[in-house]
């Protein structure tokens, strides 16, 4: 049995209506970096990106789901004009980049490492092959990713 696991994006120009059913999906927010990534005036990855989605949804619904570092991640750098090349201007072919569109994969990455755990039967023992190998739910996986998750500070907005 194939579970898929897939990642929604938050954005601050789209509101989160409650007309439609937000109940089932995975939406992710992003945070601010760390040091040495902080720019004029952050605060650091307790807080919310500025464009980051705070929700919550109009019918009370706690929106984002989880939030990850989206503020000067270092990501693939493309020439507009030639698809699939690097650009050549950059001795590496990257850059930093900002958006929930970075913090996703942050996400999506680690989700996929908690399935892997329970795969590779880690649990409960703590070790690879201590317990039985199990397929986690959806569900199992985003509640571990849930539980795990600490509290940001707060919400640094611009002027």
């Amino acid at each position: 049995r194939m579970v898929s696991l897939v990642s929604f994006l938050c954005c601050v120009s789209l509101p989160l209506p409650s007309t439609i059913a937000l109940i089932n999906l995975f939406l992710v927010g992003a945070t601010q970096n760390a040091e040495p990534h902080l720019q004029q005036g952050q605060l650091g990855q307790e807080y919310l990106a500025s464009f980051s989605s705070i929700g919550p949804t109009s019918d009370g619904r706690a929106k984002p789901d989880l939030v990850a570092p989206g503020m000067f991640i270092r990501s693939a750098e493309a020439r507009s004009d030639v698809v699939g090349e690097c650009d050549d201007t950059s001795p590496d072919a990257l850059l930093f980049n900002a958006g929930t569109s970075m913090s996703t994969p942050i996400v999506s990455g680690t989700a996929a490492l908690v399935r892997q755990y329970f795969e590779d039967a880690w649990y409960p023992g703590g070790s690879a092959g201590s317990g039985a190998t199990m397929n986690p739910s959806s569900a199992l996986v985003k509640a571990v990713l849930m539980n795990g998750a600490q509290a940001v500070t707060g919400t640094q907005r611009r002027d």
